[in-house]
């Protein structure tokens, strides 16, 4: 009986240590897995005539999809909507429209995923009277509970004057003004308002953009030509104000009357366009510069490679339809461009790419190798030294002509015989009667 009682003390007291030893592997299984609510951390850049927002959400596991909802104007006023996975994958997405609330909700695929990237560029959403208005979405719109910080970085060299979600500071970051702070998000809850704001800007949009580079043995020559919309929601343009293109030399601005006048102060030229353009009118100019072959332009294992970004340094507005066309010198050979197609024209290479609904946030790259001509580079001072030495010959030859014609001493002119003149004939003396004597 005594063994007995004590077989059965013994297997209780292994029972609770099994149970306790359990409950401490779930407790420390359930603090470390599953975290308690997703997380978000939002970034805008507001640029006078559009705006882009970065959204990295780490999420709460497992999950097939995810909502981001942003409040807006109007259905038109979304531009361009990326996604990506933690190794920089595209994620599908799909986009809905509540034209009630005027909320639109962009539902990325996050199956086997806990994390990822939304990008959204949103264009229409700002006006100018007297001072610079645009609309914010500062927090995400989620479905579920979530804790979120944003960072709203405004145009470069503009003045803050004001902004709603008052509980947000402002600092300064760098060259620009930046709006900062953090929040809890509720499930439906949108942190809408208006930030406005002073600067010299134009609000416009590239409903085209055409840029020509032309290689020569001495610069780079560019032609760009824009054909640009008044997107502000009330007033007119009668100067388009742009940044000034980097290094340029020889700076033109032409439409297709002539040449157009435009001022340079600093950073930014403001060019005097030929007619008002009322909103959502268009006017088209094209700018011409040269820029140092430096700039562009490198040597690579014995070819040259010219590279960049489709859209210029200088160039800060949504662009529509884009094309790149690359004049190579004459002689080139052996041309590759990716992404590019190379044809022939007038004896000489040409390389061209376009895209589509880009910005500087979301621009393209590109490059294009080509093997040079071997007079191509010398072409240019082979040009100069040949003129140098015929304007030399001529002054030599114009020299020793005058020289010779100082030193020729004419003949005199010896007159060949001639008959003697005949002497002139005789003329007889009339006589003149005297007075009172008249017949």
């Amino acid at each position: 009986m005594r063994y007995s009682h004590i077989t059965g003390v013994f297997l209780l007291l292994l029972i609770a240590c099994s149970m306790q030893v359990v409950n401490s592997q779930l407790a420390q299984d359930i603090n470390v897995i599953v975290p308690l609510e997703s997380v978000c951390s939002r970034t805008v850049y507001l640029e006078p005539s559009y705006q882009v927002y970065i959204d990295e959400f780490s999420l709460l596991p497992p999950t097939g999809s995810f909502n981001v909802s942003f409040k807006l104007l109007d259905a038109l006023n979304v531009y361009a909507v990326y996604a990506y996975g933690p190794q920089n994958q595209t994620l599908k997405t799909r986009a809905y429209w509540d034209s009630t609330g005027k909320i639109y909700t962009v539902n990325v695929n996050t199956t086997d995923v806990n994390s990822f990237k939304l990008l959204t560029v949103y264009h229409g959403m700002a006006y100018y009277y007297d001072n610079f208005t645009t609309y914010v979405n500062f927090f995400p719109i989620v479905d579920s509970s979530s804790s979120a910080s944003t960072s709203v970085y405004l145009p470069l060299g503009a003045q803050l004057l004001n902004y709603d979600e008052s509980y947000l500071s402002n600092s300064t970051s760098g060259e620009r003004t930046l709006i900062s702070g953090s929040k809890q998000l509720t499930p439906g809850n949108a942190s809408f308002g208006a930030v406005d704001y002073s600067g010299n800007y134009s609000l416009i949009e590239a409903d085209s953009f055409s840029r020509t580079i032309k290689v020569t043995p001495s610069a780079i020559l560019m032609e760009e030509t824009i054909k640009v919309r008044n997107s502000d929601l009330y007033t007119s343009l009668s100067k388009v104000i742009l940044n000034a293109p980097k290094d340029a030399t020889d700076l033109k601005v032409m439409d297709t009357i002539g040449y157009l006048g435009f001022t340079q102060s600093g950073q930014t030229i403001t060019i005097d366009i030929r007619s008002k353009t009322y909103p959502n009118e268009y006017c088209e100019f094209t700018l011409l510069y040269s820029l140092p072959s430096s700039n562009l332009l490198q040597i690579v294992d014995g070819k040259s490679v010219i590279s960049g970004n489709v859209l210029p340094e200088w160039f800060n507005m949504p662009a529509k339809q884009v094309s790149l066309t690359v004049l190579m010198p004459p002689g080139s050979s052996d041309a590759q461009m990716v992404g590019g197609n190379i044809t022939e024209k007038g004896g000489s290479l040409v390389a061209n790419t376009s895209y589509i609904f880009l910005t500087p946030y979301t621009n393209e790259a590109f490059s294009l190798a080509f093997t040079s001509s071997p007079y191509a580079s010398y072409m240019g001072p082979a040009l100069i030294i040949v003129i140098v030495v015929v304007v030399i010959a001529v002054a030599l030859l114009y020299r020793k002509f005058k020289k010779g014609a100082k030193e020729v001493v004419p003949s005199p002119v010896v007159p060949s015989p001639t008959k003697p003149a005949p002497s002139p004939p005789s003329e007889k003396k009339k006589k003149i009667p005297p007075k009172g004597k008249r017949r």
